[in-house]
Formats: C-alpha cells, structure tokens, sequence
C-alpha cells in the first residue's frame, strides 16, 4: 500500500506490524520444519521468518509492503483478515493516508474566461 508523503510512516509501519503478527498463522518452528525439509529438494535462501513491514519511497509517496507466512490453503481468508483490520486501524488515525492517483481538471468559471 501507499501512503501520501505527509503521512506517519513510521506509526503505520508499526501499527501494520502488530497487524501482521497477530494474524500470521504459522509459527517460526513450523516454518523451520517445512524450510528443512524444503531445502533436500529445492535450493531455498528465506531466512526470516516471522512477519515483517518494510517501507520504501516512490513518486506517489511512501511504499508500505507486508510480509507474513501462512498456510496456502489460508492465504484468502488471512489476507481478507489483514486488509480488513489495517482498513479499520488506519481509519482510526488521521495522521496516515493512503495516496491514489488523482486527477485535477481546470474548468473555465464561464464562457468569457476559456479564451485567458
């Protein structure tokens, strides 16, 4: 997500942080089970596996991106979860918005002014 340059990126990294923590489904140690057992077959570099938000810059603002593990099977429902309450946290903070493309379009105030 992207959030406009005015905003508080670092309150919205922290408060996306417990969002993901409190909704990641799968432990380290499980993670580390599957990971080892992964490894004997394909070549695998993950080495951090709890959740984690990073933020970088870009021309519309700052980049908010989320990580956390979950069950495949899961995926659909815990990212509606995640959405959903990093929805309602960020509503409850005015110091942080997300930035969209938006449009201004210059119209004449009458006819006499389209020529100035």
């Amino acid at each position: 997500m992207t959030l406009t340059s005015e905003s508080n990126w670092e309150n919205a990294k922290t408060l996306l942080l417990g969002i993901v923590e409190q909704y990641a489904s799968l432990t380290e140690e499980t993670v580390s089970q599957e990971l080892a057992s992964g490894t004997e077959r394909y070549t695998i570099f993950q080495t951090q596996l709890q959740p984690a938000v990073w933020a970088s810059l870009n021309e519309k603002g700052t980049t908010i991106t989320m990580r956390y593990l979950t069950e495949a099977r899961d995926r659909r429902r815990v990212k509606s979860q995640v959405s959903a309450a990093v929805l309602s946290t960020l509503a409850d903070h005015d110091d942080i918005q997300t930035a969209y493309p938006t449009y201004r379009v210059g119209m004449p105030r009458s006819a006499g002014d389209m020529g100035q």
